[in-house]
């Protein structure tokens, strides 16, 4: 990165921190998260969940410990995030039934959320 000068023509450390703090953001869903519309907590675990850091079996796998990895809804695959919030019939049972309530048009096999946060919201 090349530092500019600031207005008096020398280098500061507060230009330099002003330059890196008004870095735009890369991640797209910020902004579906920090928003007044939805509660801190809630906004939290969705961070959480979009950086892959719920201690979910795969991710404790990874980590190099041994589990049996068996989604605690369905007892048919593995717990892994795609599975636990899109694919078992108990999340899309609750997508369903939440999609209808809000008047929103089904999640179809084929969205992720980049998608299902963009049509949706």
């Amino acid at each position: 990165m090349i530092w500019k000068p600031d207005i008096q023509g020398a280098f500061s450390t507060k230009n330099a921190y002003e330059t890196l703090r008004n870095k735009e953001d890369s991640a797209w869903w910020w902004k579906y998260l920090w928003g007044q519309a939805i509660h801190p907590r809630l906004g939290g675990f969705a961070w959480r969940f979009l950086n892959h850091k719920i201690p979910m079996d795969d991710a404790i796998n990874k980590r190099g410990i041994s589990i049996v990895s068996v989604c605690h809804q369905c007892h048919n695959a593995s717990e892994i995030e795609f599975h636990t919030f899109l694919r078992c019939p108990f999340a899309v049972s609750l997508w369903q039934k939440a999609m209808t309530c809000f008047a929103y048009a089904p999640i179809t096999p084929s969205d992720n959320w980049r998608t299902i946060l963009s049509i949706h919201f």
